[in-house]
C-alpha cells in the first residue's frame, strides 16, 4: 500500500488543512484562472482569511497556527531566538515549540496524522504516523519520519523548500 493509499484510508472522515505561506486569500480569489487548483479546493471545501500574529514571521506564525496559541506560549518568536538569560541565539526547531500541536492532539485521540512541509517541525516527530518536516530541514532523508514516506516523495521529485543557504 503506497503513501497516498494510506492517506485515503477507509471511509472515516478526514480533515485537510492546507496552508500556503505568504499567499493572501485575495490574490487567489482575484485570479481564479491562475490559481485553478486552489480555487477548486476552496469551492469544494472552505477557505478563509487568517490574520497574522506579532511578529508576522513564518517561523513564529506556523507554531501559533498549529497550536492555537501566541508566540509567548509557543516559545518561538522568529527565525532566530535568544537563549533565556543569555545573549546566545539559536534557530528554533520543532523541539523548541512548547505548546501542543494539532497533530499531537489527533494522535492522542487515536487517529492517524500526516504532516507535510510545515515550518519549525524539524526533526520529524516519532509520534506522528507520517511526517516530512518543512523549511530549514537539511534534506528529504533526514526530514522524513520513515523510509516509505521518503521513497514516495523522492520518486515524485519532492522538494522541501528552496536552498536556505542562498
Amino acid at each position: 500500500m503506497g503513501l497516498f493509499d494510506r492517506l485515503r484510508g477507509d471511509d472515516d472522515g478526514r480533515v485537510v488543512f492546507l496552508g500556503i505561506d505568504g499567499v493572501p486569500l485575495d490574490l487567489v480569489e482575484d485570479h481564479p484562472d491562475v490559481f485553478e487548483n486552489l480555487t477548486d479546493i476552496a469551492e469544494a471545501g472552505s477557505a478563509g482569511r487568517l490574520e497574522s500574529i506579532v511578529p508576522p514571521e513564518s517561523s513564529a506564525c506556523w507554531p501559533s497556527l498549529t497550536t492555537g496559541v501566541n508566540p509567548g506560549e509557543t516559545g518561538v518568536y522568529g527565525f532566530q531566538d535568544r537563549e533565556i538569560d543569555s545573549y546566545e541565539t539559536y534557530v528554533p526547531m520543532g523541539q523548541h515549540v512548547k505548546a501542543t500541536r494539532l497533530w499531537d492532539r489527533v494522535t492522542d485521540a487515536g487517529r492517524d496524522a500526516t504532516v507535510l512541509n510545515v515550518p519549525v517541525t524539524f526533526p520529524p516527530s516519532t509520534r506522528i504516523q507520517r511526517q516530512v518536516s518543512g523549511f530549514l530541514s537539511p534534506d528529504l532523508e533526514s526530514a522524513s519520519s520513515d523510509e516509505s514516506v521518503r521513497e514516495t516523495l523522492d520518486g515524485l521529485d519532492y522538494r522541501i523548500d528552496v536552498n536556505a543557504k542562498l
